[in-house]
């Protein structure tokens, strides 16, 4: 805690009010923790989010979604790094990870109220 708040509500405040003079700051807040993600967005509220977690760390598509978007529905770059790269570790590597993120992307369409339209 700092001044009687959560050290990462601290450095998102201090980030927003300080740091970002050229409006060119990015936060990296994790999607395994939805609640949290919620109250940064609260702050930060034009603040673009890399949001690391979705995949092999089970954060969920839709709770970053609900707790994570701006007010015009933007603002999240979602990644699932180690859920692509860990596919597979056969001759098969490149098709496995293919699929993997073709899964992902059709979650985060489904959770966005979009028709699961990505091909397999």
């Amino acid at each position: 805690m700092i001044n009687g708040k959560p050290v990462y509500l601290f450095i998102a405040e201090k980030a927003i009010r300080e740091w970002n003079y050229n409006n060119n700051i990015l936060f990296v807040v994790g999607a395994t923790y939805p609640s949290q993600l919620r109250e940064i967005r609260n702050i930060a509220k034009n603040i673009t989010f890399l949001v690391p977690g979705i995949g092999a760390q089970e954060g969920s598509i839709s709770d970053v979604l609900i707790n994570g978007l701006r007010h015009d529905g933007l603002g999240l770059i979602l990644s699932s790094s180690r859920g692509i790269i860990h596919a597979s570790i056969s001759d098969n590597f490149a098709e496995m990870a293919r699929q993997v993120a073709l899964k992902t992307v059709n979650e985060i369409r489904v959770a966005q109220g979009l028709k699961n339209t990505v091909e397999k």
